[in-house]
């Protein structure tokens, strides 16, 4: 299934595909390569749309950036959801 998303992700880099890659990530315990899934799915979300996938995604992402102790940046992620 990684392989697969990564082929997609090359062909159309679509929020729903990062956001997908790093839900199986987060499946995995791989949180560091999760967070980086989680930020570019933030970043090409366009404002208006999918309000809850984003707020589940700087929600995940807070918890990541809190079990790395990164607690300022946490906070963050978390007013953001």
């Amino acid at each position: 299934a990684l392989e697969q998303l990564d082929r997609a992700i090359e062909m159309q880099p679509l929020a729903a595909l990062f956001r997908t890659r790093a839900k199986l990530y987060l499946q995995r315990g791989n949180f560091a390569a999760a967070q980086p899934d989680l930020e570019q799915a933030i970043a090409r979300t366009l404002p208006g749309q999918n309000a809850l996938d984003l707020g589940r995604d700087h929600l995940e992402r807070g918890r990541i950036l809190y079990r790395g102790a990164k607690f300022t940046d946490a906070l963050q992620a978390f007013d953001r959801a």
